[in-house]
């Protein structure tokens, strides 16, 4: 809310509705908390939720670039270009940016995995298993879910619970991947 308000009162002043490319927090804090009680992983959730509701706001992950004991991430270079990247397609008007969260698209979609493809000719760490994927599931609520790279590491195979309604990434506390919901 006080992001949003002073958006707004920002936008006023200006007497415009300026472009905002807003930094997702990096992942950080305390390693064995459950990450849905992890107070920056709540933040994140709050910024997707406000760049996704708010016209003319871009986000751009840094949830991948975070250290457990920095909260400013260390890989500054990465956040820097994803940022020039994002800005030169926000100053195209351009929706398909080249940023990687923007390029992942939900490929597949059963009531037992969802399948993610995942771009060709980049780099993807292969991490496994990969955490931070949850789904929500009624009435017991967000779930965490597994993933994995296929063999030929061009997709992500998440395997829900037959009752999921939503999935969701970043919901970890030090995510490997930067996607967005």
């Amino acid at each position: 809310d006080k992001l949003q308000h002073w958006l707004f009162s920002c936008r006023r002043y200006a007497g415009w509705d300026f472009p905002l490319l807003l930094v997702q927090i990096a992942g950080f804090g305390k390693p064995g908390l459950p990450d849905l009680q992890h107070g920056f992983v709540q933040v994140r959730q709050a910024q997707q939720q406000f760049a996704a509701s708010t016209p003319n706001c871009v986000l751009v992950s840094a949830a991948d670039l975070g250290a457990v004991q920095d909260i400013h991430p260390p890989l500054k270079a990465e956040l820097a270009r994803r940022l020039a990247l994002q800005l030169h397609a926000v100053m195209q008007a351009d929706d398909s940016s080249t940023l990687l969260p923007l390029q992942a698209k939900l490929h597949q979609l059963t009531t037992a995995v969802a399948v993610l493809r995942l771009p060709d000719g980049v780099y993807w760490p292969l991490i496994q298993p990969i955490e931070g994927f949850f789904a929500d599931c009624p009435p017991t609520g967000w779930q965490a879910v597994p993933a994995r790279y296929t063999a030929d590491q061009q997709y992500i195979e998440i395997t829900l619970p037959p009752a999921a309604q939503t999935l969701c990434y970043g919901m970890a506390a030090q995510p490997a991947l930067t996607l967005y919901n």
